[in-house]
């Protein structure tokens, strides 16, 4: 090895010299497993003398992978013919080197308008919002990934029955205009090598040691195609942390990892130790947390690094008030770069918001879902305009919110553009109960004239019977609803008038962007979610909203979902370098922190 055995400890050193047969590594965070893999490299090159071109290293995303092609090479100080990638990438070079397909990779664009039209062609009536469209390709992404065997599909929306005729029909259109997505790349790699000896006789001479990377996170694809191209040597080296598995929604199997030594006969097993990342106390706090979860390689985690900073965990009496200790917080430190971490994308919304209003810079790595993108802010903005202009209200205002709440009127009775009150009384003359209805709706409306728009939102909310619609409109899912509208009363808080206030929406979106060079650097603010942050490691991160029904989600009731929240903790607490600080807030719906805290729970705010 190039770099002296005196960096490496015993149990680096171990997996790095294993030569042939397969191999399991578990690494825990911040165990140098990036420096194990490329050192192994070297060691098989140099050491073993292995043809560089007989090596695959796979990893799972087109990042990691040219930072560890990176790595090896100013480590060797060559560019040395071993074959990076990630899984799609590899495979997709087979097929396409032998012209299994012609077909193009769709866009996530190309594979939303499909399904869209699919969804339309069968029920007119369907739900085609992005969001919607997103979640039932990641479920066809997710029975692709499973091999097209696992009845996971029934839902709250749809029948397993239901989903496959989706299925059928977007996988039909897909093939109709030459299209594939990156799970058909897998299923075509396996059944090319599967009906191709000769093939696959010459891809195990290739690729005689992989390597991969993240291997929690592989699913059952994957490796039937890694099984397929190992030859009886079985050189495979692989590396992960069973928990940071976090990736079942794509199908990934953490199980494969934990059955590693029955899938691979004689596997050896070698441990990675040693957090180099964290200081104790976060080492301490992470592993408290995990070790709840039943269904993991048991591990001694330690570090030598200081104990350095307490873990702060603190209660708020809202998200309003937590948000200002953060930007409290973030004004007082000196130096190093700070992660702000969060389990959805949504719930960065008011954190990000705050900030723009401060003009705090911050870089984000996913764009944001808009928080005044959705029906409530949309309803509002209709009542308001429905206030400007009493005299002659816009009929597209006046539909959109006329039964929101209830209040037994038509669309289909509303003929003109432009409509005023004495007309509408008109419409409903014959029905004499209308016209308590029909006061109480002017009544509201003009209420709505001169208020600040915190107080006229929630006059909407609480007065008008907005809050009363939300219920009765989404049942068991109107606390998902009833929380965006908290969250919107906190932002509106911050605008005397509709014209500030949509003057500040289309500032929002211009920046709402991500720059194609975002790049994590010693200083800065950024804000992401778990999922977004593996990988990546900050001096000082942010956890805030750790409350039941957010950490874990109101919809992860099993043990195995449960499991997999309980991990995505973990890693957006292992992110952390020096300072670490949990976050719930007392004013929630479920009134209560997240029981995965319990552990880590004091009567001082302090862990």
């Amino acid at each position: 090895m190039t770099n002296s055995r005196s960096e490496f400890s015993d149990e680096q050193i171990k997996a790095i010299t294993h030569f042939t047969g397969p191999a399991l590594v578990i690494a825990g965070p911040g165990s140098g497993k990036t420096k194990v893999i490329v050192s192994r490299l070297e060691y098989l090159i140099t050491q073993k003398h292995i043809d560089p071109q007989n090596i695959l290293v796979i990893t799972f995303s087109k990042t990691a992978a040219i930072n560890m092609q990176s790595r090896f090479n100013t480590l060797t100080g060559n560019d040395l013919p071993v074959h990076f990638g990630t899984f799609h990438s590899v495979f997709y070079n087979i097929i396409k080197k032998n012209n299994i397909t012609k077909r193009n990779i769709a866009t996530q664009n190309d594979r939303r308008s499909i399904l869209k039209g699919v969804l339309c062609d069968i029920d007119a009536d369907s739900n085609t919002e992005t969001e919607y469209l997103d979640t039932l390709l990641m479920r066809i992404a997710y029975y692709k990934n499973s091999g097209l065997s696992e009845d996971k599909t029934d839902t709250v929306d749809m029948t397993h029955e239901q989903f496959e005729e989706i299925f059928t029909e977007y996988t039909d259109r897909m093939n109709a205009s030459s299209l594939l997505d990156f799970e058909d790349m897998l299923l075509m790699c396996r059944s090319y090598l599967k009906e191709n000896e000769g093939a696959l006789i010459a891809y195990r001479k290739l690729f005689r040691f992989i390597l991969i990377d993240e291997f929690q996170d592989i699913n059952k694809i994957q490796l039937d195609i890694i099984r397929l191209l190992l030859d009886e040597e079985r050189n495979i080296f692989a590396v992960g942390d069973d928990d940071q598995a976090i990736y079942s929604f794509r199908g990934s199997r953490p199980d494969i990892m934990m059955n590693f030594s029955d899938i691979f006969k004689d596997a050896k097993i070698y441990r990675l130790s040693c957090n180099y990342r964290s200081d104790r106390a976060i080492v301490d706090a992470a592993a408290r947390i995990i070790e709840a979860n039943k269904n993991r390689y048991r591990k001694n985690i330690y570090t030598d690094n200081p104990a350095g900073d307490d873990i702060v965990l603190k209660s708020f009496k809202n998200e309003e008030n937590e948000t200002e200790y953060i930007i409290d917080r973030l004004k007082d430190m000196e130096s190093g770069n700070t992660a702000i971490l969060y389990r959805t994308n949504n719930a960065a919304g008011l954190l990000y918001e705050k900030l723009c209003l401060k003009k705090i810079p911050c870089k984000i790595r996913q764009k944001f879902v808009n928080p005044y993108d959705n029906e409530i802010f949309r309803d509002f903005v209709h009542y308001l305009n429905l206030a400007a202009n009493m005299d002659s209200m816009d009929v597209h205002d006046l539909t959109a919110v006329m039964n929101k709440p209830v209040r037994y009127m038509s669309s289909r009775l509303i003929v003109k553009e432009y409509i005023t009150f004495e007309e509408l009384y008109e419409i409903y003359r014959d029905k004499a109960y209308m016209k308590k209805i029909i006061d109480k709706l002017a009544k509201d409306i003009k209420m709505l004239k001169g208020m600040d728009m915190y107080c006229a939102f929630n006059y909407m909310r609480n007065v008008i019977g907005y809050n009363s619609y939300l219920c009765s409109a989404y049942g068991e899912d109107a606390g998902k609803y009833l929380d965006m509208a908290d969250n919107m009363a906190v932002m509106l808080k911050n605008f005397p008038s509709k014209e500030k206030m949509l003057e500040h929406v289309k500032e929002f979106e211009r920046n709402n962007h991500v720059d194609d060079s975002f790049e994590i650097s010693t200083e800065g603010i950024y804000i992401m979610t778990y999922h977004a942050s593996k990988g990546l490691e900050f001096d000082n991160v942010f956890l805030p909203g750790l409350n039941e029904g957010k950490v874990p989600g109101v919809k992860s009731v099993t043990e195995e979902e449960l499991e997999e929240e309980r991990r995505m903790l973990y890693v957006a607490a292992t992110r952390a370098k020096k300072r670490l600080y949990l976050t719930y807030t007392e004013e929630n719906r479920k009134g209560m922190m997240s029981r995965f805290l319990y552990p880590l729970k004091k009567k001082t705010d302090r862990y």
